[in-house]
């Protein structure tokens, strides 16, 4: 399910790696109910599609991993 490069020119105000909620979700190991928890209390802010769909950037994946990595 990956976009051509082409698609990616075409959806230029989209940063290049933006996951849909539910496999943003998967990668960091909660469910998209979290997420959109998250999003409602300000925890980790989801940018919003012309239609107001949720997505996440891989900004935010980093952000996530750092601040995760030493609490297991």
């Amino acid at each position: 399910m990956y976009l051509s490069i082409s698609k990616y020119i075409e959806r230029s105000n989209y940063p290049l790696f933006s996951y849909k909620i539910g496999k943003f979700a998967d990668m960091i190991g909660v469910s998209y109910q979290t997420l959109q928890r998250w999003d409602r209390e300000g925890i980790l802010k989801a940018h919003r599609t012309p239609t107001n769909r949720r997505y996440y950037t891989y900004q935010q994946y980093l952000i996530i991993k750092n601040a995760t990595e030493g609490s297991v």
